[in-house]
């Protein structure tokens, strides 16, 4: 499943997700009853991940640079409520996380997916299992797309 949906579309997914995609994907082949295809796969997959209604929802993201610090404004989705919010870090990704933060999100850290090939969100107390969507790139209908974080289960 990894394989192909990386050898296809060049999505490629750290290992952890791969084992959060993998029963996902395994569920779907079972009730069709079949092989799908690579293409379906991808479908599942944005489905799954970038293209999530709940529990939140990215609707607009901007960020920019001044002086070295970085500052998003994002609007966001979370059960059925509009958000705005915003955030400053040292890149895109911390200005996010700690907009999120501002809007009540509890604590968490990301790591990052490079340096270890894992993408993990951590709590702080209490530890609960969690889940997130990864920022990924890559390529559909031919197009290079980059996703900073569509969708979050926390």
């Amino acid at each position: 499943m990894a394989y192909l949906l990386e050898s296809t579309f060049g999505i490629d997914l750290p290992k952890e997700m791969q084992r959060e995609f993998g029963p996902i994907a395994n569920d779907a082949v079972d009730s069709l009853g079949r092989e799908v295809s690579a293409e379906e796969l991808k479908s599942l997959f944005w489905r799954e991940y970038i293209v999530r209604q709940e529990p939140y929802v990215l609707h607009h993201f901007h960020s920019g640079d001044t002086d070295g610090v970085a500052h998003c404004q994002a609007r966001i989705t979370h059960n059925n409520e509009l958000l705005e919010v915003a955030g400053t870090g040292n890149g895109p990704i911390a200005a996010f996380v700690r907009a999120l933060q501002s809007a009540g999100v509890q604590v968490f850290e990301v790591c990052d997916p490079t340096a270890s090939k894992q993408w993990v969100v951590v709590r702080k107390p209490p530890p609960l299992p969690t889940s997130a969507s990864v920022p990924l790139t890559a390529k559909h209908d031919g197009v290079q797309e980059s996703t900073l974080a569509s969708s979050w289960r926390l």
